[in-house]
This record gives C-alpha cells, sequence and structure tokens, in this order.
C-alpha cells in the first residue's frame, strides 16, 4: 500500500508538470500570435481591436493544435509513471539532465539521486555483481555505471567497473588511458588475471576498472566463454560490487548473455529519448532469457524539472 502511494503520489507530480509545461507553451504561442495582430495593425493601419481578437483565437486553436499533436505523436519514455505504466517495472531511481562540462557527483540533485540508487540496490536486491544495459545508444548506460562506481568507493566499498561493451568501449575514455591489456586479452590469451595488472587502479581509493581491451572480430566468442565466468568469478572474492558495461539489449545480445552471470541486470533509460516500444522490447528480450531484472534507472531527466520535484520525491521515499 504504501509503495502504491509513493508511485500514486510520483504520478500526480509528473502530470502536474506536465500540464504546467503545456500551458507555458500555450500562452506563449497565444501572446506571439497576440503581438503578431497588434504589429500588423500599426504596419498596415486596420482595425486593431478586430486583429487582436482575431490573433487571440487563431494563437488558442494553433497552441492547442500542437499540444495536441505533441501527445499524439509521444513516443517515449519522460518519466517515472511511464517506465511503471508500459514496461510494468520498478523505478529504482532517477538522474538528472547536466551539461556536459559538469562533474555529475559534485551537483547536489545527481548526488542525492545517485545515494538513493544505491540505497535502494542495498536494502531490496542486495546484488554483487550487476549488468547495465540500455534500449539504445547514447542513453548514459557508462556514466551511470561511473557515477555509481565512484559513490560505492567513497562509500569504503571496493569496487570494480567491467568493460563488457567490447563493440563501442568507453569506460578507458573516462581515466584518460589506452584501450590495451584488458578483459578481451584476459580470455584470448589466457593471462594469469591473478598475477597480472588487469585491474587498474584509478584515482579514487577502493575503486578499479578493466577495460575492453583491443578490439575483437568475434565479441560473442570471449562473452561466452567460460573462461570470462572464472574471471568474474575471481571477481567476486576480490571485490564488493563488480559493475558491467554492456551496450544496447536490443542491438545486440551481449548484455543477454552476461545477464545470466550477473546477480542482477539494470536497465537505463534516457527521459525524452527511450524509445516506449524499443525499451518495451527490450525488457522482453531479458525476460525471455530469465534475467533477474532489478529494475530501471531513468536518466537526463530535464533540468527544467524544478527542485522541489526532487525534494517531493526524496521526501515520498521516505514515508514508504
Amino acid at each position: 500500500m504504501e509503495r502504491e502511494y509513493y508511485n500514486e503520489e510520483i504520478e500526480i507530480k509528473e502530470m502536474i508538470f506536465v500540464i504546467v509545461k503545456r500551458l507555458k507553451l500555450i500562452l506563449s504561442v497565444i501572446i506571439l500570435t497576440t503581438l503578431f495582430g497588434i504589429i500588423y495593425s500599426f504596419i498596415y493601419k486596420n482595425n486593431i481591436k478586430l486583429n487582436i481578437a482575431i490573433s487571440f483565437v487563431l494563437g488558442c486553436m494553433l497552441s492547442v493544435f500542437i499540444v495536441f499533436m505533441i501527445e499524439y505523436f509521444k513516443n517515449t519514455i519522460n518519466f517515472k509513471s511511464d517506465v511503471i505504466k508500459h514496461l510494468g517495472l520498478k523505478v529504482i531511481g532517477v538522474i538528472p539532465r547536466l551539461p556536459e562540462s559538469k562533474n555529475a557527483i559534485e551537483n547536489k540533485f545527481v548526488f542525492e539521486c545517485i545515494n538513493m540508487i544505491i540505497s535502494n540496490l542495498n536494502i531490496n536486491f542486495n546484488s554483487k555483481v550487476l549488468t547495465f544495459t540500455s534500449s539504445g545508444p547514447e542513453e548514459g548506460t557508462t556514466k551511470t555505471i561511473l557515477n555509481i562506481g565512484k559513490l560505492l568507493a567513497k562509500r569504503g566499498k571496493k569496487v570494480v567497473l567491467l568493460d563488457c561493451n567490447l563493440r563501442n568501449p568507453k569506460i578507458h575514455e573516462n581515466f584518460n588511458l589506452y584501450n590495451d591489456n584488458g578483459l578481451i586479452e584476459i580470455i584470448k590469451e589466457n593471462v594469469n588475471y591473478s598475477e597480472s595488472d588487469i585491474c587498474k587502479k584509478t584515482n579514487i581509493d577502493n575503486l578499479w576498472f578493466i577495460n575492453s581491451g583491443v578490439n575483437t572480430d568475434n565479441p560473442l566468442k570471449i562473452l561466452e566463454s567460460e573462461k570470462l565466468r572464472e574471471f568474474i568469478d575471481y571477481l567476486r572474492d576480490n571485490f564488493d560490487y563488480i559493475l558491467i558495461d554492456t551496450p544496447p539489449v536490443s542491438i545486440v545480445t551481449d548484455a543477454l548473455i552476461l545477464s545470466n552471470i550477473s546477480d542482477g541486470t539494470i536497465l537505463i533509460c534516457a527521459s525524452e529519448k527511450s524509445e516506449i516500444e524499443l525499451a518495451k522490447r527490450s525488457v522482453d528480450l531479458l525476460k525471455e532469457v530469465k534475467a533477474n531484472i532489478v529494475g530501471v534507472i531513468l536518466t537526463n531527466v530535464s533540468k527544467y524539472n524544478p527542485e522541489k520535484y526532487y525534494k517531493f520525491e526524496k521526501s515520498v521515499y521516505y514515508k514508504s
């Protein structure tokens, strides 16, 4: 009952936010068309009152039409209520949109949101090996893993980030290192990982990462190998958390393979970007392989969401 109350309250809050946003759009269109009518009247010396009235009516009609078209053609996940409604999954947390230049952890909203995500993971799931994937490209999977990993490490947990996105690896770029001597080399060259420096230390205490290594022509052979399972078992014995970065599940099967090695799989959805049908297809694919879907993290939540939205969400969360 408490969780249902939480979801209903969040849905109401999101509905109010959307209504306010649409009203602002309607008002803007009406003002612009009315101003156009006034300017037109002054230029051509026509009946000002009549032109203002016509412009106002046209503005109302045009704005309502624009709002209708926006809602009619809406095909993306925007809010937590969209995730619950269309995907039927729990929302572990949200991460607001930030400019590229900003350090996410230093932003108070992002810091609190990631803290909430970690709390949800600890309280509800107790998973050690987590696979992160998305329905489509550029939805914030790598950034989310990095931020969660950094915060876990700052809490004193020993964390390793494992880049299993062998087709488009990115984790090494965040640490300004070359993508050599990585996971692919461990599997293909039968490296004794217990004696190698394959786990690269970062400048953050308790945080390591393993880059993907030099590109391979057959990523599936690497991911399906028994050697990879043995390596992840080795990481289990030496780290508190193993966070695995994978490519979009709707594009390649990599995440489906890794989901069966992991304790849980987390789907990343980018607000106003993740297509509903593609996200639903991604969930179906994960369910087909019996993946333990922990839930969804909603990224890229609009910066126009007011501060009170996050305060509200936090206050309701602690009530539940």
